[in-house]
């Protein structure tokens, strides 16, 4: 009952005891000490462990004593902030709410609903008027909070003079993230200012339980409970101070948690919104469940990360984020933000912040930074995102989450074009699991929810590929590109290889180039001068996937026997991730249609975890004068097998290249033959023979060759039936006998000659022998020659010739007992070798070089003779074979009929004229003497030449056969006389 002293009674009072007030002297203002206890509750239970049971619901009692008490004149407190200890709860929801206007500004006592008081307070306070400390007992009361604040508790002390109301709105301390309570406007004099006034202590006690429901909880942690006091005087002093409880028992405190997740769209393999809410559950009727201290989300199998998140991606700095600074907002840029989280409290409401990404630390590649702001304040923490590196599967961590009590954490990664996850890719459930730990330190919940992925099932495997050359000029250097795509939401390319154009070559041998060893490639550490081109990696999933440059590079063989290897190197910076360095190697081999194949390594599915879901691969060689085109023309095949990631049917794909042009290459090879060997040129011998085929840099390439042997040659039947078995030629393991001959093969294309044996392999007709040409080096190439008997004559056909550059091609076979030919006529004729060319282009070419025998000591000539008007002019020529000695004298012997009677005769030996002395007409014989070193070389000519009659006719004609008779005798005075034929010209 509210009790006003007669205005006599006060006065005298007055009179009295304000004297005595004004002459105390007071000390500076302070708080002495601050108090804080537990308490048994009315309306609910405690524990057996008692009122200060982690979790609990004990009364709480805060008492802060101040300095100068007893001393009305003192400097007195006029606003206090009250600072609970993190984890200290207030339910407000478990209680009724005072409007304000039911609580009121005057004298009048509160008109709030029952069950909305929270607590009471005791203030003791020294007034001028009373001899003794006066005590005033005050009410708590939970009332409609002021704007920014999401609770209030309303304070009501009736008092001598009335009442007193005060307003504490509930805010959150910046930094630890614990409710303040805020007091303003207490008094320091009574009775309309005329009486001072000193509070020296407040009592403040919240109840554990209003109207049998919890209010009041005790922090779930088994550690000091700090309360503080800030205080602020009415003469502007500051003073602060504190005090602590420890609750206890933090084993039996329950703790359990549910999660929820949802992806959206639900669909597979799509770039959904996937959130994941771990809410806390456990509590008892007398204890709270603990509050959750850390998390960890690990997300369903085949939810993956999503590379096209990099694309404008951009990282919060850890200076930027300002972790230890809860007071601010984080100062991260928009481009970083990848998704959203929501806490809900019994107290604070609903809140939402924002996920960031954070910049990669040396022990973490993928951060995340959540800030939530939270009534003048910001709940900062980080987590770590470690996916699988071989599965992909994604485990998030929270550490250390603050002592706040929520009933729901939603962690929502952002969805879209660059959603930060993407669904599975097949249909069902889709099971997550949570690990959460309690701040008790006992136990933990290991919770589990799924989203179902329904709509579009069929997984589709249907990459597509493309080529292209920058010059379609046949034959020229170009640079050449081939893409492969696979459509989003599609199975990924776990290895290709693909058949390129035939023709369509690099060249080994280019200046400069170098081949990069393994060890170097697999390291990513290929010199500059093993670079050929550049790559350019699409990956990701939705709409906007991001770019990654990178480069390829000539490397040593990954396979003995290959040219050549392939290593294409493509840094994984995904915008500010930085994934290290993806390295796919590629074995290279020459088709024997004179493509180039490449085989890849399997295609990494995962680089740390990260998916690199490719989407196109550029690879385009540019290297100046590395790539060489095909020399024939129109649209050339290239042709890709992809294998699916995982397993499963192959697809392929094929595309082209357009070759223009070709007609404007040159074609003109030329053959050369030499045959025989010491001893092996006679009638009945097996002689070497050797076939030289050459061509110009610059020339369409050769497409088929026809070699026919002149008649005196024919084959040696015991090594004809010495042919290998078509098994064993195929498997390598053909008998010696079988090989005939050496090839070798140089190209402007390769550094070194190839070489390799040449066999006789039995064809299944029965026919002749095919020949097997075998060239190794730094590329392998397999020709057959069919071998044919025409006319009496020995025909061998190379009729699928690659489209290759070769600047020369040899074909020497042995001589001896074990050769393949045989000599069944005059060699030492130099009987004439006839070879058909058809070039790429189409363009063709005949050549008939006489054989150059080897092993012949005679000279051999030939002869013309023009004849006209009753006179004619002979020309015979003499040559020594090579290796043979040289000519002393040369002479013609003309047939009957013609005469040398009005004839003249001349010489040159070497190409050097002879000399007058040195030449002689006798009778039908014309002869020239020859220096003492002699001559290899010898033309004699003959002019004025006679005849009559019928032959003058005939001559005239050049109808008939006429023969001269050559006589010559070498250094080593050998002798040899030749009939040789004349050519009637």
């Amino acid at each position: 009952m509210k009790f006003v002293p007669p205005r006599a009674l006060v006065a005298a009072l007055l009179a009295l005891l304000l004297p005595c007030a004004f002459a105390a002297s007071a000390n500076a203002f302070a708080i002495d000490d601050v108090r804080v206890t537990t308490s048994a509750p009315t309306g609910g239970d405690l524990p057996p462990s008692g009122s200060d049971a982690a979790g609990a619901h004990p009364n709480q009692s805060t008492v802060i004593n101040f300095s100068d008490a007893g001393r009305p004149t003192a400097d007195s407190v006029q606003d206090l902030q009250l600072r609970l200890a993190p984890g200290i709860v207030a339910a407000i929801g478990n209680v009724r709410l005072c409007t304000a206007e039911q609580f009121g500004t005057g004298r009048t006592a509160p008109s709030c609903p029952a069950g909305s008081q929270v607590g009471e307070t005791s203030t003791v306070a020294s007034a001028a008027i009373s001899p003794i400390p006066l005590t005033l007992p005050g009410e708590i009361y939970n009332i409609e909070p002021p704007a920014g604040s999401p609770a209030a508790f309303g304070i009501w002390i009736p008092n001598i003079t009335g009442s007193i109301k005060l307003v504490a709105p509930i805010g959150v301390n910046p930094s630890n993230l614990g409710l303040t309570a805020t007091l303003r406007g207490l008094p320091d004099d009574t009775l309309g200012g005329t009486v001072p006034l000193h509070i020296d202590s407040i009592t403040q006690t919240l109840y554990g339980y209003v109207g049998g429901r919890p209010f009041f909880t005790n922090p779930t942690s088994c550690i000091p409970a700090a309360v503080g006091v800030v205080a602020t005087s009415h003469d502007g002093v500051t003073a602060e101070n504190g005090g602590s409880y420890t609750p206890n028992d933090c084993e039996n405190v329950p703790f359990s948690a549910t999660l929820a997740t949802a992806a959206d769209p639900s669909t597979p393999d799509s770039t959904s919104a996937i959130s994941f809410n771990v809410q806390p559950a456990g509590s008892t009727p007398v204890r709270d469940s603990s509050h959750v201290r850390g998390t960890t989300v690990i997300a369903p199998p085949g939810t993956l990360l999503n590379s096209s998140l990099a694309a404008g991606l951009d990282a919060c700095t850890d200076a930027g984020f300002q972790k230890d600074n809860t007071a601010v907002e984080a100062n991260c840029p928009p481009s970083s933000r990848v998704g959203s989280i929501e806490f809900i409290s019994p107290i604070l409401g609903r809140f939402p912040g924002t996920v960031y990404f954070g910049t990669q630390t040396a022990t973490d590649r993928l951060r995340l930074f959540l800030d939530v702001p939270l009534f003048g304040a910001h709940i900062k923490v980080s987590a770590t995102v470690n996916p699988d590196t071989t599965t992909g599967q994604i485990t998030t961590k929270f550490s250390d989450l603050p002592q706040i009590a929520f009933t729901s954490f939603r962690l929502t990664f952002a969805g879209g074009p660059r959603s930060a996850l993407v669904t599975p890719t097949t249909c069902g459930e889709n099971v997550s699991q949570a690990i959460v730990t309690p701040w008790s330190g006992f136990g933990e919940a290991r919770p589990t929810a799924s989203f179902r992925t329904d709509g579009d099932c069929q997984r589709r495997f249907t990459p597509t590929m493309g080529t292209a050359v920058a010059n379609p000029q046949g034959g020229a250097t170009t640079a050449f590109t081939l893409t492969f795509d696979r459509p989003d939401r599609t199975v990924p390319v776990g290895r290709v290889s693909f058949d390129l154009p035939p023709g369509l070559i690099g060249s080994l041998a280019l200046r400069g180039l170098t081949k990069c060893s393994l060890a170097n490639a697999a390291a990513g550490n290929c010199e500059a001068s093993s670079r050929i081109g550049s790559v350019q990696s699409i990956v990701g999933s939705g709409s906007e996937p991001p770019t990654l440059p990178g480069s390829i590079y000539l490397t040593e063989p990954k396979v003995a026997g290959d040219p050549a290897g392939l290593s294409i190197k493509v840094p994984a910076r995904l915008g500010p991730v930085d994934a290290g360095t993806v390295i796919v190697g590629q074995r290279l081999l020459l088709g024997q249609d004179g493509g180039l194949d490449v085989i890849s390594d399997p295609i990494p599915a995962l680089q740390f975890g990260i998916p690199l879901a490719i989407r196109r691969l550029i690879v385009t060689i540019d290297r100046d004068g590395f790539m060489r085109n095909p020399s024939s023309c129109g649209e050339k095949p290239a042709n890709g097998v992809f294998e699916p990631l995982g397993g499963g049917a192959n697809a392929t794909a094929s595309s082209t290249i357009a070759v223009t042009g070709c007609e404007r290459l040159p074609f003109a090879p030329q053959i050369r033959g030499t045959i025989g060997g010491r001893g092996l040129i006679n009638v009945g011998k097996q002689p070497a023979f050797t076939t030289t085929i050459t061509q110009r840099g610059d020339e369409a390439a050769m497409k088929s060759a026809v070699v026919t042997l002149p008649r005196a040659i024919s084959t040696n039947l015991p090594t004809i039936k010495a042919a290998c078995e078509p098994a064993a030629y195929a498997a390598g393991r053909c008998p010696a006998r079988s090989q005939v001959a050496t090839a070798t093969a140089v190209s402007p294309l390769i550094s070194r000659p190839l070489t390799g044996p040449t066999y006789l392999v039995r064809v299944p007709t029965g026919g002749l022998p095919r020949l097997g040409v075998q060239l190794r080096g730094e590329v392998s190439l397999d020709l057959d020659g069919i071998v044919t008997i025409r006319n009496g004559l020995v025909v061998t056909t190379f009729g699928a010739i690659p489209d290759l550059a070769l600047s020369s091609f040899e074909l020497a076979f042995r001589g001896g007992p074990e050769g393949v030919l045989s000599t069944v006529g005059d060699l030492c004729a130099a009987p004439p070798l006839t070879a058909a060319f058809s070039g790429q282009n189409g363009k063709s070419q005949n050549r008939t070089p006489g054989l150059i025998p080897l092993g012949c000591t005679a000279p051999r000539s030939t002869a013309s003779l023009r004849f006209r008007r009753g006179r004619g002019a002979l020309t015979v020529t003499a040559k020594v074979p090579r290796g043979a000695k040289p000519m002393a004298t040369v002479a013609v012997a003309l047939p009957r009929g013609l005469s040398l009677s009005q004839a003249a005769v001349s010489a040159k030996a070497g190409g050097k004229r002879a000399g007058r002395r040195a030449l002689r007409i006798r009778g039908r014989v014309a002869s020239v003497k020859l220096p003492k070193s002699g001559a290899s070389s010898v033309t004699l000519r003959v002019k004025g030449i006679g005849a009559k009659g019928r032959l003058a006719r005939r001559l005239a004609a050049r109808r008939g056969r006429l023969s001269v008779r050559v006589v010559t005798r070498q250094t080593n005075k050998a002798k040899a006389t030749q009939s040789v034929r004349v050519k009637l010209r």
